[in-house]
Parts: C-alpha cells; sequence; structure tokens
C-alpha cells in the first residue's frame, strides 16, 4: 500500500463517481474519488489508469478516453520518497516479487521497486537495489527461476516491511518472534542461535548477534534481514528427498 495522498485537478463536469486501480512503481493502490455532478451519477466505469512521469516534476496520471478526458497530477515534493509497505505473503513472495517467477520476469520486478527520483549508486540489475529509505531488496534467482526474495533493514520508517501486520524491522527482535509465533511455528536457527526460521512459511530472520536486553545495540536488538523463500529452501539432499516423496 502507497502511503501517497493525491492532489486531484480534473476539468468540472466531466467524471461522476468511480474506482479504479493505479499502477505506480510496480505496486498497486485502489484509487476512488467522487464529483459532486449528480447529473453524471451514471456514467459507466473507466478503464485502468495509464502512468507516464518522468519524475522531473509533478508525477501525471491520466486515463485512456482522450485528450480531453481528466488528469490527475501529484506533486513531487508529495510522491518523492512516499512510504512503501512490503506485505511478506510467504510462500508466494512479496509485492512484485513472486517465488517461481522467471529471472526476466524477476529482474523486471525489482526494477520497479526503485524510487527513479533516488537512485542509489549501490544498485546492482538482477541483484539488488536500494531504496531511498535504506531498504535492500534482493533476488536470488536458480535455473532461471526466482527461489527467494531478501529485504534488509532500513536506516528509516519511510518504507516498511509486514508481515500480518507485524513491522519485522521496526519491532524489537525479539517481540518481531512472539508476534509472528501467533501465526506459525517459529525457532532458533540451529546455525545460528540469534537468527530464527518460520520453515512452514519459509521466513527466516538473520541478524549478526543477539541484544535483546540492550537497546542501544541496534543491529543486535532488531532484525537485519528478512528472506522469503519456498518451504524446503535449506533443506539437504536428503530433506529435500523426504519432502518430495511425502508431497507425491
Amino acid at each position: 500500500m502507497l502511503g501517497l495522498k493525491l492532489r486531484i485537478v480534473m476539468p468540472p463536469r466531466r467524471i461522476a463517481a468511480y474506482s479504479s486501480t493505479v499502477y505506480i512503481c510496480g505496486m498497486t493502490s485502489t484509487f476512488h474519488q467522487e464529483h459532486p455532478d449528480a447529473a453524471l451519477a451514471s456514467t459507466p466505469a473507466l478503464p485502468k489508469l495509464g502512468v507516464w512521469s518522468n519524475f522531473s516534476g509533478a508525477l501525471t496520471l491520466c486515463n485512456l478516453l482522450g485528450p480531453d478526458g481528466p488528469a490527475w497530477l501529484v506533486d513531487r515534493s508529495v510522491w518523492d520518497h512516499a512510504r512503501m509497505d512490503f506485505d511478506l505473503a510467504p510462500p508466494t513472495g512479496v509485492g512484485p516479487l513472486r517465488i517461481g517467477m522467471t529471472r526476466h520476469a524477476a529482474n523486471t520486478a525489482l526494477d520497479s521497486l526503485r524510487d527513479l527520483s533516488a537512485i542509489s549508486e549501490s544498485d546492482r540489475p538482477g541483484q539488488h537495489v536500494f531504496r531511498p529509505s535504506g531498504l535492500m531488496i534482493s533476488i536470488h534467482c536458480v535455473r532461471d527461476m526466482l527461489e527467494a526474495t531478501e529485504l534488509g533493514r532500513p536506516s528509516s520508517q519511510t518504507d516498511r516491511v509486514l508481515f500480518q501486520g507485524v513491522d519485522v524491522f521496526a519491532l524489537p527482535a525479539r517481540e518481531v518472534v512472539r508476534r509472528v509465533g501467533e501465526f506459525t511455528s517459529i525457532e532458533e536457527d540451529p546455525e545460528d542461535d540469534a537468527s530464527f526460521i518460520a520453515p512452514d512459511l519459509l521466513l527466516s530472520f538473520w541478524r549478526p548477534f543477539a541484544a535483546d536486553d540492550e537497546p542501544e545495540e541496534e543491529q543486535g536488538y532488531y532484525f537485519s534481514s528478512v528472506l522469503l523463500a519456498r518451504p524446503g529452501y535449506y533443506d539437504t539432499p536428503a530433506q529435500a528427498a523426504e519432502r518430495l516423496q511425502q508431497s507425491s
């Protein structure tokens, strides 16, 4: 969901009431606007909106009705660095990144998550991107297929990463584990007791060390990254064979 408020500019007596879907940077937001002109209340549903912007000025959203159609203008000051919520939906994916999609599709989806008004020099197309908040988003593809997506903790709260409403980077790691445990089983990583895995989903929460009683030690008090993949991502060959047998 975009934390974005639109300032509407439209010709009078053109649109009555409608609800449409706006696509911005690969994310989706439902947009609803009512016009007081009751005479147009029976206006049919409008098509989905096209998006045009070079981010050097206002973002312009126009419908496809023709040159006299209404336009929606968003001030750059409002759009720049608008908050994005990234909802973890294991094992499906996060945002436009879907586990199992082709490498090409994953590269395109990853690129759509960049903020074109503030491109990071650390971005590596097809590998990872950094948003202005400091949020890192990376992809891992094997055999031309997206197998995992990892998100790194932002330095500001402009962007949020959520699982069932739990803000996995803003809350202390101990609290994240408790709340995630209300939805699914979560256990210590057998190879790293500072980190945790929810094996049935699969979600993996990592931090370099544990400092649950020391808030000033942010690297150990909060999780540093979360990885989303298909269940079995960490399986040994024997575990993979057993999982395959159980599913057949």
